[in-house]
């Protein structure tokens, strides 16, 4: 079921990801290459297994900055450095269960 929508850079609270910083978790995503993640989420209990790549925007408002791209069987999320510590992202995608989840 999609969740509904909070809108663009949803921030209250701030998101509490281990890594405070979006240049350390691009970082981390960038040195652990192979690394398989799981969505941190209150709904499932065991969350959604996940690719992380940290890699650099072809298009858009964003192109040529850093994104860590996010994928499952069923989607793409993107998290870019001005979204990070929100619940979504530019396209008011949720994007904390994946934020969280890297560590």
């Amino acid at each position: 079921m999609k969740k509904p929508s909070i809108g663009k850079h949803f921030a209250q609270p701030p998101v509490n990801n281990p890594f405070s910083r979006f240049s350390q978790a691009y970082n981390f995503v960038a040195s652990n290459p192979t690394k398989k993640y799981r969505t941190v989420t209150s709904n499932r209990k065991n969350g959604v297994i996940f690719k992380a790549e940290a890699r650099l925007a072809n298009s858009g408002k964003h192109k040529g900055k850093k994104v860590i791209q996010c994928e499952t069987k069923k989607s793409i999320v993107y998290i870019y450095e001005c979204c990070w510590n929100c619940k979504s992202n530019c396209s008011g995608t949720h994007i904390n269960t994946y934020s969280k989840a890297i560590k």
